[in-house]
């Protein structure tokens, strides 16, 4: 019998091997795109925290938390000659979105009963959302080194890429919008 370690383990590998083992198809893509599609990787974890949180009673809501992805993401910004100040600006957006989609997933859950398995926020989740965090600050770096940012004309593709359960194009709108303003 498969113990619930090692279906974490085994779904943490998988997801590990996903993000950092790049295949063919990403080496012809766009920067843009492979950022479109991991920006949405990202947020379909949203509904695994917002699983983890309601399970052990915890907020959705989370500053102290907030403050060190912000900060992290600070820190990863500059690494990679970005402004700060505008990959922050965009983070916070993502952040603001996912609590979003956290909100309506509980909301979901008082009606629909759940049967997914919990997975532990710390040592599951949390390390899969801050490396996907790295490679989009990364892909950020290379779409604005390589293509000088985003464009208008980027939209329609970014909300049609963007596929999570529970977000809406308002939120599409705030992310992009916010990709926008990186220089």
């Amino acid at each position: 019998m498969t113990t619930y370690n090692e279906i974490r383990r085994s779904i943490f590998l998988m997801a590990f091997l996903m993000i950092c083992l790049p295949s063919s198809a990403d080496a012809a893509e766009p920067s843009q795109d492979v950022l479109f599609r991991v920006i949405n990787e990202r947020l379909s974890h949203m509904e695994a925290v917002a699983l983890f949180k309601a399970a052990n009673q915890l907020a959705i809501e989370d500053l102290d938390r907030e403050k060190i992805v912000l900060s992290n993401t600070q820190l990863a910004a500059a690494n990679a000659g970005l402004n700060q100040a505008y990959v922050t600006d965009f983070f916070q957006a993502q952040i603001d979105v996912a609590k979003i989609i956290q909100y309506r997933h509980r909301a979901k859950w008082l009606t629909e009963p759940v049967e997914l398995i919990v997975l532990d926020l710390n040592e599951v989740v949390r390390p899969l959302l801050t490396e996907l965090g790295d490679q989009i600050t990364l892909l950020i770096a290379d779409t604005v080194n390589n293509q000088g940012g985003f464009a208008e004309s980027q939209r329609q593709h970014f909300y049609d890429s963007i596929t999570v359960e529970m977000l809406t194009e308002i939120e599409k709108k705030l992310l992009f919008n916010a990709l926008l303003g990186i220089k």
